[in-house]
């Protein structure tokens, strides 16, 4: 076959195309499924080191407390635990004086062919769908060797690990769940931040979301559909035990 004669042919075909329905052939050239996550790590302030330190542990259990009273409280009852959630909303005001936000990160990310194959079934051709998670999880610096590319899927992506328990950075899991915002300006994301609380020391160089059929929120499985994953641009970022990092994306179809 001359490549040469069919690219040609190829290209004058969108130009046929993109002339009976009113857009150029650049149209096509430029349309494309896109994504960005946007990162925000913060930590203790040197200064509060040792007290927010020392108050920490509070913080959790309380935490842990509201998590439970929510939980097994009936409906009716909610204005009863009113007095506590005040009390750890002022609480944990206090210790977010203490904190500062260390770094801002963005990472482009790599919209996976299966994730892109999955979109494209859901949207076009799913019948009483309803989607699994999504949910998002941490690249680590763990066994990394190279990249996300478009081939990755969540059970072969050999140069790089996800981070959580096996592999450091861990972090209180279990992954985190997306909520989204309806969709506008060809574009979507999810309706509240994602927030991973940081247990031990190590390495966050990106993220990634599974989602569909079989993906679970348990960190380290490899069920489900690998939609994207990304690294930070600007390079990796350490993180220690009470760090947090919040994690949003938007994803676009131009």
């Amino acid at each position: 076959m001359n490549l040469n004669k069919a690219s040609g042919e190829r290209a004058r075909a969108m130009e046929l195309a993109g002339a009976s329905l009113g857009f150029s052939r650049e149209t096509f050239e430029q349309s494309a499924a896109k994504g960005i996550y946007h990162a925000i790590f913060e930590g203790y302030k040197e200064k509060h080191k040792d007290e927010y330190l020392a108050l920490h542990p509070k913080l959790l259990a309380m935490r842990a407390k509201r998590d439970q009273l929510l939980r097994w409280t009936p409906a009716m009852a909610k204005g009863l635990i009113a007095k506590f959630l005040k009390e750890l909303e002022d609480f944990e005001a206090f210790m977010k004086s203490m904190t500062e936000v260390k770094r801002e990160a963005w990472a482009p990310n790599v919209i996976t062919d299966v994730g892109v194959h999955q979109l494209l079934d859901a949207g076009l051709a799913g019948s009483a769908y309803t989607v699994t998670g999504p949910f998002m999880g941490l690249i680590g610096a763990v066994g990394y060797s190279s990249v996300p590319v478009a081939a990755n899927t969540m059970a072969s992506h050999a140069t790089w690990t996800e981070a959580g328990t096996a592999n450091a950075p861990t972090y209180t899991g279990p992954r985190k769940t997306i909520a989204w915002s309806a969709a506008s300006g060809r574009a979507k994301a999810p309706s509240s931040a994602p927030v991973f609380a940081m247990t031990g020391t190590g390495t966050v160089k990106g993220v990634f979301i599974v989602c569909h059929t079989g993906a679970v929120s348990t960190i380290d499985s490899t069920a489900g559909t690998l939609y994207s994953a990304g690294l930070f641009t600007g390079g990796d970022q350490a993180v220690v035990n009470t760090n947090t990092v919040t994690v949003t994306y938007s994803t676009s179809l131009t």
